[in-house]
């Protein structure tokens, strides 16, 4: 799944109400309820600043809401936008000013769908990615070509020299198979590989 690189927003107008949408980048419930309470107070006198958010690796975190709307008019329309674009870790808050005509809720729906969707066609896209890092250990005899493969294909290498070589690196998850390979092919042997930690990041 994907995210968002930085905030937008976007604006329309439809029968006289104001839809002001906006698209942020959150990790926790407490980013959500930071952000809602950044909108509230950017817009004291609106009607209503209705949300859905999405969270997690598989997007399995969920909640829509209509904050006084009709019942699944509003923040329900939101999150199938979000679903739609396979995005996770995005809140989309959509504030309206209310222009005294009533919609109905079939154009609650429609206007709180085309204002998410206006969010996403401008947003930057951006993937998850899993930062490993790892410690290895080898003897002088192979330590030249061991760093030499991992700095070819590491993000960062910090080795230390005592009795025998420790390398600590970071690489990328998905590289991992592939530089495990080259080090069992230059060792002849296969290898012991120590995860130190781990990191999700954009």
């Amino acid at each position: 799944m994907r995210s968002i690189k930085s905030k937008v927003s976007s604006e329309i107008i439809i029968n006289k109400s104001r839809f002001i949408g906006t698209l942020f980048q959150v990790r926790s419930e407490a980013d959500v309820s930071a952000f809602l309470e950044q909108i509230h107070k950017e817009h004291p006198g609106a009607n209503h600043n209705s949300y859905a958010y999405i969270m997690g690796d598989f997007g399995q975190i969920q909640k829509a809401t209509d904050d006084g709307e009709p019942n699944k008019t509003a923040g329900i329309p939101i999150l199938e936008i979000l679903k739609k674009n396979d995005l996770t870790d995005v809140l989309a808050v959509v504030t309206r000013y209310f222009g005294g005509i009533k919609l109905g809720a079939g154009g609650l729906i429609r206007a709180y769908a085309k204002t998410t969707k206006a969010l996403v066609e401008q947003v930057e896209f951006v993937t998850k990615k899993r930062i490993d890092t790892y410690r290895l250990v080898v003897d002088y005899f192979h330590s030249n070509n061991i760093e030499r493969i991992l700095r070819e294909n590491a993000i960062s290498v910090k080795p230390e020299y005592l009795e025998q070589v420790t390398f600590l690196f970071e690489i990328e998850h998905d590289f991992l198979p592939r530089v495990v390979e080259l080090l069992q092919n230059a060792l002849n042997r296969v290898i012991n590989l120590d995860l130190v930690s781990s990191l999700e990041t954009y």
